[in-house]
């Protein structure tokens, strides 16, 4: 991967719409910073969360495989990732095709 491929995947949801499973790259400042990311269904109850807590500095990565805090797996449809970084928010939409 090129240097700017790697940096156009930053903070975005790839692949989507998914089948099986998701990544989102972000980058935590110097420092390192705290850390919350979460999958929400579109009543905004959440569904997942996928990183929580201080992380260090540097390029970091989860993953999303359409299953609950449980392990069930949810309907296909529309979610929201949103994710907290040292402050900062951003919340992308995902749709979820289940195989």
């Amino acid at each position: 991967q090129s240097g700017i491929e790697s940096i156009a995947l930053l903070n975005k949801v790839v692949p989507n719409p998914f089948t099986s499973s998701m990544g989102f790259a972000y980058e935590v400042p110097e420092g390192g910073a705290g850390v919350e990311i979460g999958v929400y269904n579109v009543a905004g109850r959440l569904v997942k969360t996928l990183a929580s807590g201080t992380q260090s500095p540097g390029r970091q990565m989860v993953t999303w495989n359409g299953t609950d805090g449980a392990g069930i797996r949810m309907a296909p449809g529309v979610y929201f990732l949103k994710a907290l970084v040292g402050g900062k928010v951003d919340t992308h939409r995902v749709i979820y095709m289940a195989r």
